[in-house]
């Protein structure tokens, strides 16, 4: 398979070269893009598994809990909380109590913290559908270029001989493999990873309702101690 993939890029003409280049190019960087999104995605699930086992470990009052936050770097889940302690403990060091306000400025901290993580998992996204987009394109038009080269060399020497026609049908057909080899993975890659954003949304956002449930039953405990 190499050899021919080979032998068909050097009897390729300039243009098609060219355009197989550009493919290969595309090729390594949507497969760098692949090889991030895998460990990236990996990583946030390992992260949002241990932070979750740490948090139901521990008991009391949210806002005592300590975490070391060098083991969640990756964590949406961690992130979520933690920003929500913080702007917490700011609150309640100015007026020593949780009212409803707070809730609500919690509310947009939330939607804050899940915007930002949603363009982190997000990131190359579009790189990598223009990548699946453009690459069949790209392999067209090399097909085409080397079907008009075909003819050329027919009209030339006057016969339509395997000698006339094989090196631009040969070139027409390189370049629309290589156009689809570079596009189909770049297509499941990109599909993964919009079904595992979808996936860590829901995630995000459940634990963001229980960690507000808790936050609201907190509050209702103080209201009722005072």
């Amino acid at each position: 398979m190499q050899n021919v993939l080979l032998t068909s890029f050097l009897e390729s003409g300039p243009f098609g070269k060219f355009i197989l280049i550009i493919l290969a190019v595309l090729s390594i960087y949507a497969w760098s893009i692949v090889q991030n999104k895998f460990f990236f995605f990996k990583k946030i699930r390992k992260e949002n598994k241990l932070f979750l086992k740490k948090i139901k470990g521990k008991r009391g009052n949210i806002l005592n809990i300590e975490l070391n936050e060098q083991l969640f770097l990756n964590s949406p889940l961690f992130n979520v909380f933690n920003n929500c302690t913080e702007s917490l403990r700011e609150s309640i060091m100015i007026k020593d109590r949780i009212d409803e306000g707070d809730i609500e400025a919690l509310e947009i901290v939330i939607q804050k913290v899940i915007s930002q993580e949603r363009i982190k998992m997000e990131d190359s996204n579009f790189v990598l559908a223009t990548i699946a987009s453009i690459s069949p394109f790209l392999g067209l038009l090399g097909t085409v270029w080397g079907i008009m080269k075909s003819f050329r060399n027919m009209g030339m020497m006057g016969s339509a001989s395997i000698t006339a026609v094989a090196p631009g049908l040969s070139e027409a057909l390189i370049t629309t493999v290589a156009g689809l080899i570079v596009a189909i993975p770049a297509v499941v890659v990109y599909n993964y990873t919009i079904n595992c954003i979808k996936e860590e949304m829901v995630e995000i956002n459940n634990f963001s309702l229980e960690l507000l449930d808790k936050i609201e039953k907190l509050r209702l405990m103080q209201s009722d101690n005072e």
